[in-house]
């Protein structure tokens, strides 16, 4: 959980100099620390490979099967965020590139030429758990699809933190990963690596992807963490 309370401290000294000196007009800059505190978020970003399992591995997560499908079709083409809600019912909703947001109807394809993302508030226990950050799941970065691309390119850097996922077929961190990992270093040095679907192969051989992953982070001096994840059936 995300410590707001630390806001408080700022809040108080601006209105304290705000109510001392009234013709600066310290009123708004407090508002905008409030809206600040009240509303920020931390979007945590899944990134990988097509098919790296992205969306089976937040499927798991808030014990929803299938909810979220990795595929080449519209829905993952655009980034789709992932939400806590108190309620019983899922809310889905579309934003556009305006920025105006309707809600999300299974008969209409969501192009990223006219939408931004998508967003889903759900009651899950994880994702309460989480409440102060924004779940993303991103296009893959390798589909070949231009929608794709595009969609990524237009939302990427507003990420907080970064988990890169990736098969562990790839044996480790290929060139594609690695120059894509370079590249959101720019917006955050909040990334870990998460080689996926090790349920599939033995221990020593997940380790050892572990460590060829681990040596290229070494080598080209990038400070982040590398997991190991067995893929479990989702749970209703």
């Amino acid at each position: 959980m995300v410590d707001r309370g630390k806001f408080n401290h700022i809040i108080e000294g601006m209105a304290f100099v705000s109510s001392h000196y009234p013709q600066g007009d310290f009123e708004k800059s407090v508002q905008q620390v409030i809206e600040l505190r009240d509303h920020f978020d931390i979007k945590l970003m899944l990134v990988g490979h097509f098919s790296a399992g992205k969306s089976s591995l937040l499927n798991v997560m808030i014990h929803k099967p299938n909810f979220l499908k990795e595929a080449q079709g519209p829905q993952t083409a655009i980034a789709t965020e992932l939400l806590y809600d108190e309620s019983d019912s899922a809310y889905a909703y579309a934003y556009d590139i305006d920025g105006n947001k309707e809600i999300i109807s299974e008969d209409k394809e969501y192009s990223p030429i006219n939408y931004n993302h998508l967003e889903y508030r759900i009651n899950s226990p994880v994702l309460q758990k989480l409440n102060d950050f924004t779940i993303v799941d991103t296009p893959g970065f390798d589909a070949g699809i231009e929608a794709h691309t595009k969609a990524l390119a237009n939302y990427i850097g507003k990420g907080s933190a970064y988990l890169m996922v990736i098969d562990q077929e790839k044996g480790g961190i290929d060139q594609t990963s690695l120059d894509f990992l370079q590249e959101i270093s720019n917006y955050s040095r909040q990334i870990a690596v998460l080689i996926n679907k090790c349920d599939k192969i033995t221990k020593e051989d997940a380790d050892n992807i572990a460590k060829a992953a681990r040596d290229t982070l070494e080598i080209y001096d990038l400070p982040y963490s590398c997991l190991l994840y067995t893929s479990p059936s989702p749970r209703d």
